[in-house]
């Protein structure tokens, strides 16, 4: 092999290691399930829920069902992932404006943005949403721990039929997130609900991801041993003294 052949091999290797994770850093996950008469169904939304925990190494879910009806404000307890704060939320337990609980008879309601402030940052985390996308475009604003806003958009039919279900999530594997906001804007013309807060700390890699990092650690270890190679062959010529 020849230098420029080994210059390739570790532009490859270079490539492998690094093309793995930014493209799919932050994935979601979505269902919906639209209200026609009575009920609306819940497969899809159920089937991207199973799709965001099957990504997840560990979670923990919320589900509402510890809090009287009418607290506000109410504190979540997301055992080892902390603590969070639900700011302009509250505890309802009834059908209200075609929002409802999803698992249960308890769900946190608002008319307008709802704030979640954890204690300890999270990189995944996902909701069954009822109601949604109904009058108001429902998004969410992350915060994460620099400080950093990235604003995501709830995919889905919009105007959606009153009382219609959804789930959405996302799984970030390269940044954390201290608080996320579930806005509605602009605020006090629908109401909507939430249910089963799902949170996660890490993310299991995907098998195309291995595979690549795999390869990239293959080509260095390749361009590594021929250089040792080519330098056993070709070793430096030494130097005559004069005598």
């Amino acid at each position: 092999m020849t230098m420029n052949l080994r210059w390739k091999l570790c532009a490859l290797s270079a490539v492998l290691l690094t093309s793995a994770s930014p493209a799919a850093a932050l994935q979601t996950f979505f269902g919906q399930d639209l209200a026609v008469t009575g009920p609306a169904a819940t497969a899809r939304s159920v089937a991207a829920r199973d799709r965001f925990i099957a990504a997840l190494a560990t979670h923990a879910t919320e589900d509402f069902e510890a809090f009287g009806a009418g607290v506000v404000d109410p504190t979540l307890d997301f055992g080892e992932f902390g603590i969070a704060t639900a700011s302009d939320g509250f505890i309802a337990s009834a059908d209200r404006f075609g929002a409802h609980a999803f698992s249960g008879q308890k769900y946190l309601a608002s008319d307008g943005t709802i704030t979640i402030t954890f204690t300890r940052s999270i990189s995944a985390f996902g909701f069954f949403g009822s109601d949604l996308n109904e009058v108001n475009r429902v998004a969410l604003r992350l915060t994460d721990t620099l400080g950093n806003i990235t604003d995501l958009a709830i995919p889905g039919r919009f105007p959606a039929t009153s009382g219609s279900n959804m789930f959405f999530g996302f799984a970030d594997r390269q940044v954390r997130y201290t608080a996320i906001s579930l806005q509605n804007a602009p605020s006090g013309q629908d109401g909507f609900g939430f249910d089963d807060l799902i949170v996660g700390n890490s993310m299991v890699p995907e098998p195309a991801d291995w595979i690549m990092l795999i390869a990239g650690f293959g080509v260095t270890g390749a361009a590594l041993r021929f250089r040792r190679r080519v330098t056993n062959i070709y070793p430096k010529s030494r130097r005559r003294v004069p005598v």
